[in-house]
């Protein structure tokens, strides 16, 4: 990027998934410098967000708590999986309450292994937003667990209202919640990015049941820049089958002290 501008980073959940959203901004802030996190969330306490916001200060970041007590947010919207709640639809308020002309959003169920910054300079032409086709491009569709987006035009063309008009429609007749909707009111106006950015790791015990074995023929080293544990075959359950379970574990239990030592030594 151009300038000194810290890159805009949205994140959101819920004080139930607050480990998982620690475990993805700890990777984050292991790989990336001059990052702007928002995180926009119901209920994680004042207290967490002044002890992280210290952390990520040590290492030229900025931490931004969005208490998203919209009433167009509504707890009534399912995704279509146990392990996805109405939390899921916060992505769609970036542009009411993030100034940053780019965003990039990120779920809380990955890891990020390197720097992905870098996305910021990506050319998205007439598109909306740039994503990773769903499942190892099996599917026509975007993963919307990491969206770069046009966070100016969405403002523009008032992109939230959209959003929330299809899915107060739509949304229980689609099959994949937020996913459904987003891929319906963009088709054919994102931009495919290489699945290094959005690698479904998480998809494994879906491959196997499905035979489609191909998945696991995928290469792994180096690793993916962004690791995806998409499905309810999660890493911190206590049990789960897909690959790459200690990957998860080892930024979970990473302590920030560690990271800012990175930092320091130019690491990352």
């Amino acid at each position: 990027m151009t300038g000194r501008q810290k890159s805009a980073i949205v994140l959101a959940g819920d004080y139930g998934y607050l480990r998982q959203i620690e475990s993805t901004l700890k990777s984050l802030c292991s790989h990336n410098r001059e990052i702007k996190v928002y995180i926009f969330n119901q209920d994680i306490p004042s207290e967490w967000f002044r002890a992280t916001r210290r952390q990520l200060v040590r290492i030229g970041s900025e931490l931004v708590d969005i208490k998203l007590l919209d009433s167009r947010l509504d707890r009534d919207w399912t995704a279509g999986f146990e392990h996805i709640n109405y939390m899921a639809f916060a992505r769609y308020f970036i542009p009411e309450y993030v100034v940053e002309d780019r965003v990039l959003y990120l779920d809380s169920d990955l890891i990020v292994t390197g720097e992905i910054c870098h996305l910021f300079d990506l050319d998205l032409g007439e598109n909306y937003l740039a994503a990773v086709a769903a499942l190892h491009g099996m599917t026509s569709l975007f993963n919307s667990g990491v969206l770069l987006i046009d966070n100016k035009r969405w403002k523009e063309e008032k992109v939230f209202e959209q959003l929330i008009e299809r899915t107060r429609r739509d949304w229980q007749q689609v099959p994949e919640g937020d996913q459904s909707i987003l891929n319906s009111l963009f088709s054919g106006r994102w931009l495919a990015l290489d699945q290094t950015y959005n690698f479904p790791i998480g998809y494994d015990y879906g491959a196997y049941v499905r035979g489609e074995l191909g998945v696991f023929d995928l290469p792994l080293t180096p690793l993916p820049l962004v690791l995806h544990y998409i499905s309810p075959d999660k890493p911190w359950n206590t049990f789960s089958s897909g690959r790459l379970r200690q990957i998860w574990w080892d930024y979970a239990m990473l302590d920030w002290e560690e990271i800012v030592a990175k930092v320091f030594e130019g690491g990352g």
